[in-house]
């Protein structure tokens, strides 16, 4: 049930496929697979297809998901339920979500509130001052591949170094693919990575296959880009400055949050 209702759910929400229970046939070889990199590979694929146009719903494994946006957005946050979390717990255990209306109104609000973001808003260093030496965070410098399956997603941590401190410069092109098809329709959507540079980067770390924090400068501000300018102009080309259609802020919303570096009680009027 942890692994088709959790880790690897589907748009079903509650049917357990034939693949989960082969799995676990050997529990007792369960903790020898690395379960984290296998569910972010599989959120990763379902990302993609839920971009395509008659994309409507997504799955995978929520909880991730909703855990990184509250650690990193404060504003988006909800009520926390506690600010300690006992060894051993995970740290979403940190939040105390309910359910919300699914109406349009809602979505344009958090899209509007998305688009009047500052730097100041962003929790850059969620996992302290000095990330790399967190535990378990040199696992996320691997610079390769993630793997569910016969799912491969690119893992690229050069895309987001100021999570370690790091100002940002322009990131390595995008791995490409062995054969891509992404239609309008999600069903057909499509996309194999090379299997064989997957297990060549995932066997030789961390000796290699590997980013390293030393190689970039530190920031003055943690939002700081490397250089400004150049990396601005990369950006506008690869991605959306605004995630409004036009660029266009609705007026007459007062539920809408102001800008805050904590963040919470507005996250309670939001979410």
């Amino acid at each position: 049930m942890l692994l088709g209702a959790t880790l690897f759910c589907d748009k079903s929400g509650h049917m357990l496929r034939p693949r989960n229970i082969v799995e676990a046939r050997e529990p007792g070889r369960m903790h020898e697979y690395s379960w984290g990199s296998a569910a972010l590979a599989y959120l990763y694929r379902q990302l993609g297809v839920a971009s395509r146009a008659d994309g409507h719903q997504l799955s995978g494994c929520m909880t991730l998901l909703q855990a990184w946006i509250y650690e990193y957005f404060p504003v988006f946050r909800p009520h926390r339920e506690r600010h300690v979390v006992p060894p051993g717990s995970p740290r979403a255990a940190m939040w105390s979500v309910r359910q919300e209306s699914r109406d349009l109104s809602r979505l344009v609000r958090l899209r509007a509130r998305l688009d009047r973001l500052t730097g100041r808003e962003v929790e850059w260093l969620p996992y302290g001052a000095d990330p790399y030496d967190a535990p378990g965070c040199q696992r996320t410098t691997l610079m390769g591949f993630v793997r569910y399956r016969d799912i491969i997603e690119p893992y690229m941590p050069d895309r987001v170094v100021r999570q370690l401190g790091c100002a940002q410069p322009i990131p390595l092109p995008i791995t490409r693919p062995d054969h891509a098809y992404r239609p309008s329709r999600s069903k057909d959507y499509a996309v194999r990575m090379p299997a064989s540079a997957c297990y060549n980067a995932w066997v030789s770390f961390p000796r290699g296959s590997r980013l390293r924090p030393d190689d970039y400068s530190f920031p003055v501000q943690p939002w700081d880009c490397e250089p400004q300018d150049e990396y601005d102009r990369w950006f506008s080309t690869h991605s959306h400055v605004i995630v409004s259609a036009g660029g266009i802020v609705p007026q007459g919303h007062s539920d809408l949050p102001d800008p805050s570096d904590s963040g919470a009680p507005q996250a309670r009027s939001l979410l």
